[in-house]
């Protein structure tokens, strides 16, 4: 695609206007992803375009620089499988972004949810992968300046289901 990062962002779950951010605002490598209230510069995430596969790209914490990953970093995670930041960029940690459905699918083809099955999750509830794309599921990329403004994430959405 030979595209650059997108637009900064922050990702907000849409059934409970909950944001992801970084365990603890964590720089070390595995620090899970959870939700939590509240926008700051600590939970500013950009969307960098795979070269190889423009269906897909990395999804980049902007503070640590590091890249979120299912836990272990497999192509082919299992559910409920966590998701960290970690500072290797390779086909584990692929992303395809929908905006039209929500859905942030992993290359593997299990999709962002809250952990524990919750649809409203509480503070600190970890993110996870499953299999089955569900309401809980959906995202929205917003602004970190102005949260009621959506932010275009170049990518060929192919996350919906097939």
């Amino acid at each position: 695609m030979g595209a650059g990062p997108s637009q900064p962002f922050v990702i907000q779950h849409v059934l409970s206007d909950k944001f992801v951010h970084v365990l603890s605002n964590g720089k070390d490598n595995n620090f899970p992803l959870v939700f939590n209230i509240g926008v700051h510069r600590k939970m500013v995430f950009e969307f960098e375009p795979s070269e190889d596969d423009d269906e897909y790209g990395f999804i980049k914490h902007v503070a640590t620089g590091r890249y979120i990953h299912p836990y272990g970093g497999s192509e082919e995670s299992e559910d409920n499988t966590p998701l960290v930041l970690y500072e290797d960029k390779h086909p584990g940690c692929l992303f395809n972004v929908d905006q039209e459905t929500g859905l942030i699918k992993h290359r593997g083809g299990r999709y962002f949810a809250p952990a524990l099955g919750h649809s409203h999750p509480v503070s600190y509830l970890g993110l996870v992968l499953l299999s089955d794309p569900e309401e809980r599921s959906q995202f929205r990329f917003a602004d970190p300046e102005n949260i009621g403004a959506e932010i275009q994430v170049a990518c060929d959405s192919d996350s919906g289901e097939e």
